[in-house]
């Protein structure tokens, strides 16, 4: 339901041949917009400005992070950052910008800077109807060395990965007839990668262009008995890949907590953009969803996609106001095109956090289409003092002629005590292991960090945490670091 723009928000991101033009673009983006809403009628614009600074000393046992052959370093970071932003009734704006230095006391070879800007727009052009979203960034970050990526942030030199994306979606979402909520719209998105080369053969290019055209209709939120939807997507990349997702779902309440659910829908994708690889089929599904209690949800749906069983399946719960815990479970099939087109999209992160590349991109990119099976499971309290979040994650991929299949397993956990207004402990804990056919390509991921912070003053703390990090792969390669960071942050 279209609120006005002060209450949206959007993830997207801007495309910039350099930092300096991307920084000098977002800023006159964020002052145009800001003087466009106020020369429209608009009341006042709120702007909001704050600087930011961080002083971090790392101490780390493997600068190099090799495999035997260890060598300590002492790190000496600076981060500045600086977060602006722009609100009205009809305006959305953000600016963020970090500027950051690593100063390596033995690896100087190593010393370096990093840049990390983002900028969000959302303009109401005509009140709860239409909007323009124009959004980007730029993300520079240390490539993994070794396959590894290293226990904190910091840079390689020369070896930073540069990413710059841009959106533009103009849309209209409003509601139709007192209950009928419409949204229609296209993004214009572009996505490139510079400083990617890692030695393997670039077979795309580094600059991706994808269009995203989106259509949806219905009642399905209304308090009916009987609610609908209609959705449509279709995404199409810059070398005519593309996909097509049509769905129609159908709402049908049998008590005040109980609905069923029914939808039928058509997918088509292209595999090679020439017309020659297409494959196309229709879609069922069929469930329910209830809500039983104002702190329980369930929600089941079995069918068929492109003649293999699907399910999905989502459950939530809250034992008492200090305790959630939420299930899923999905079971599809994700063909060959629908990988690349939704791979391409957007900057990649491994299950570390590390950048992954257009190489490995490519690399993951299989000529098959495969089942994928997903089951998640997390959990959040607060009692008191005493805070955490709980996730266990679990993927498998089989695919259908590849003997590429492989299994993911995650474990993540963070946890927090408070000793009063101004002290803090923490602690978390990361495990990913991955099992595939081919076992070069098995890794053992293990993280721990703990920690403590205190509050200096009202806008300035101090925090020193000691990381414990390991990498073994089925090469025979294991990777280990300790590092401990001593940071002082303030904001003004």
């Amino acid at each position: 339901m279209a609120n006005g723009a002060k209450n949206r928000s959007n993830s997207s991101l801007l495309r910039g041949t350099s930092l300096t033009t991307l920084s000098l673009g977002s800023l006159v983006l964020a002052s145009g917009l800001t003087l466009l809403a106020a020369t429209t009628g608009a009341r006042a614009v709120e702007v909001e400005v704050t600087p930011t600074a961080d002083l971090k000393v790392t101490q780390t046992d493997n600068v190099y992070l090799t495999d035997g052959g260890e060598e300590d370093d002492t790190i000496l970071s600076i981060d500045l950052g600086l977060q602006l932003r722009a609100t009205s009734p009809r305006l959305q704006s953000a600016l963020y910008y970090q500027f950051s230095y690593d100063k390596y006391d033995t690896a100087d070879e190593y010393d370096g800077t990093r840049h990390d800007l983002r900028a969000t727009n959302t303009f109401e052009v005509s009140p709860e109807f239409f909007y323009i979203d124009l959004n980007g960034s730029v993300l520079e970050r240390a490539r993994n060395r070794n396959a590894v990526r290293a226990a904190t942030d910091r840079t390689y030199g020369g070896e930073q990965v540069r990413v710059t994306t841009v959106s533009l979606r103009p849309y209209i979402e409003t509601i139709v007839g007192g209950s009928m909520e419409l949204l229609a719209g296209v993004e214009l998105s572009n996505v490139s990668y510079s400083d990617t080369d890692v030695g393997a053969a670039t077979v795309l290019p580094n600059d991706i262009d994808r269009v995203t055209e989106q259509f949806r209709i219905g009642t399905e939120n209304s308090q009916d008995p009987f609610t609908w939807s209609l959705n449509v997507r279709a995404r199409q990349l810059d070398d005519d890949r593309e996909d097509l997702d049509v769905l129609a779902s159908a709402f049908f309440g049998i008590s005040g907590t109980t609905r069923l659910i029914g939808r039928v829908g058509y997918d088509q994708a292209d595999t090679n953009g020439d017309g020659t690889n297409e494959i196309e089929e229709t879609l069922w599904r069929v469930g329910f969803d209830m809500r039983p209690s104002a702190r329980t949800t369930f929600r089941a749906e079995a069918g068929q996609r492109y003649n293999r069983t699907t399910y999905d399946m989502a459950a939530s719960h809250t034992f008492r106001e200090s305790f959630a815990l939420t299930a899923s479970y999905n079971h599809t099939l994700v063909t060959d095109a629908g990988q690349f087109v939704e791979l391409s999209g957007t900057p990649i992160f491994d299950d570390t956090g590390a950048l992954i590349g257009l190489d490995d991109i490519v690399a993951d990119i299989v000529n098959d289409s495969y089942i994928q099976r997903r089951a998640r499971v997390q959990a959040s309290g607060n009692m008191d003092a005493f805070s955490y979040q709980l996730g266990f994650a679990y993927l498998d991929r089989e695919f259908e002629f590849a003997l590429n299949d492989n299994t993911i397993t995650q474990v993540q956990g963070r946890m927090e005590y408070l000793f009063s207004d101004r002290l803090k402990a923490f602690a978390s804990v990361g495990l990913s292991d991955e099992d595939a056919d081919v076992p070069a390509q098995e890794t053992d991921i293990e993280r721990y960090s703990i920690g403590a912070a205190m509050a200096l003053t009202q806008n300035a703390y101090i925090s020193l945490q000691g990381v414990n990090q390991s990498y073994e792969y089925g090469t025979g390669m294991e990777v280990t670091e300790n590092a401990i960071v001593l940071s002082v942050t303030t904001s003004w």
